[in-house]
C-alpha cells in the first residue's frame, strides 16, 4: 500500500491520484479499514485520503477523534474546524476526547479550531479547554486561548465573562489566571460602564 512507504513524496502522490479518480469512492472501505486498525503516519494518511475523496463522515469522525495517535486526533479537530460549523454531536464528541487529553498539539489545534466555530459551540469548547491541566500550567497556553477567546468578546461579552467567571470559581485558591487579566485589560480599554462592571466583577474574586 503506496499511502504506507515511507518515502512522503510516494505516499503525496498516491493522494493525489486518488483524488482525481472516477471510482474514488470505492476506496472509502479501504481507508476506513486502515483508519479504524493501523497506528501512526498509516492512519493520518487514510484520514487525509477519505477527506480527499470526500468521504469524511461521522462514522470516520468517530474513529479519528479517539485515535491512538495523537495526529490522527488533531486532524479529526482540525477538519472539523475547517469546515466552521460543527454540529453539536461532534462538539460532544470532541469535549469527551479533550478532558482525556494529554498531548499539547491536540489542544492548541483544539483551541484554534474552536475560534472558528459559532460562538455559543465555540466557547463551549474553549471554558472546557481553559480549566484543563495543561492550560492552566502554561502562559503560553493562555495567551493562545485568549486568541481565539476575544474576537467572541464583542459581541458576546457576557459569554465570555461567564467562561471566564467559570474557570476563576473552580480553583478559588489559585492565583488570578493570567486569562482573566487579559479579560479584563479589554474591558478596561472598551471602558463603557458595562465594561467597568465585568471588569470590577473578575476583580472581586
Amino acid at each position: 500500500d503506496i499511502l504506507n512507504y515511507r518515502n512522503r513524496w510516494w505516499r503525496e502522490t498516491a493522494r493525489q491520484q486518488l483524488r482525481h479518480r472516477e471510482n474514488r469512492s470505492t476506496a472509502a472501505p479501504r481507508l476506513n479499514q486502515i483508519l479504524r486498525t493501523e497506528p501512526g503516519q498509516y492512519a493520518l494518511e487514510a484520514l487525509w485520503g477519505l477527506n480527499l475523496i470526500g468521504a469524511f463522515d461521522p462514522a470516520a469522525f468517530d474513529v479519528a477523534i479517539t485515535h491512538r495517535h495523537p495526529a490522527v486526533r488533531r486532524w479529526a479537530i482540525r477538519l472539523i474546524g475547517d469546515e466552521a460549523n460543527p454540529t453539536p454531536d461532534q462538539v460532544d464528541k470532541i469535549a469527551a476526547a479533550l478532558t482525556l487529553e494529554s498531548d499539547p498539539e491536540v489542544l492548541s489545534q483544539a483551541i484554534s479550531s474552536s475560534a472558528r466555530f459559532p460562538a455559543p459551540l465555540a466557547l463551549r469548547l474553549l471554558t472546557l479547554i481553559s480549566q484543563h491541566d495543561i492550560i492552566r500550567s502554561s502562559p503560553d497556553f493562555e495567551r493562545v486561548l485568549w486568541w481565539a477567546i476575544e474576537p467572541f468578546y464583542a459581541a458576546h461579552p457576557d459569554r465570555v465573562l461567564a467562561l471566564l467567571t467559570e474557570l476563576v470559581t473552580a480553583h478559588p485558591d489559585a492565583p488570578l489566571p493570567a486569562l482573566a487579566e487579559f479579560a479584563m485589560r479589554r474591558m478596561a480599554n472598551a471602558g463603557t460602564k458595562s465594561d467597568l462592571q465585568r471588569c470590577a466583577k473578575l476583580l472581586s474574586f
